[in-house]
């Protein structure tokens, strides 16, 4: 499989965790008091949000900057180095998960810009 489509399918995953652990989250407090009939529906948007983040994980290891090298979504809880550390248009992995799909982003680690409809 080309990296391309990881990166695609990596993007995806992780929106559809953000989409389902949103609704849920939403969903379980209303349903848990009001609708107690739909309450197997948000525990299931929940569940299935918590349960599609390991497949994020996964793929985005697959997912490296061609200059630095390093994982594109994987960030680390220290900070960021050189020019990437300085720069306001960076905001971390979930930036470059929205901009996925615009074509290009910057690396978080190195700050380069990376085509990626040609990883």
């Amino acid at each position: 499989m080309s990296k391309v489509i990881i990166g695609k399918l990596n993007a995806i995953s992780v929106y559809i965790a953000w989409t389902c652990l949103g609704i849920g989250g939403l969903l379980l407090p209303i349903t848990g008091i009001l609708f107690k009939e739909i309450f197997p529906v948000a525990i299931t948007f929940f569940i299935f949000g918590i349960a599609i983040i390991p497949i994020h994980i996964l793929l985005s290891f697959f997912v490296r900057c061609p200059h630095c090298g390093k994982c594109l979504t994987i960030q680390v809880l220290r900070a960021k180095n050189g020019k990437a550390n300085q720069d306001k248009i960076l905001n971390g992995w979930a930036t470059v998960v929205i901009n996925w799909f615009s074509g290009n982003i910057n690396c978080i680690h190195c700050s380069k810009v990376v085509d990626t409809n040609n990883l």
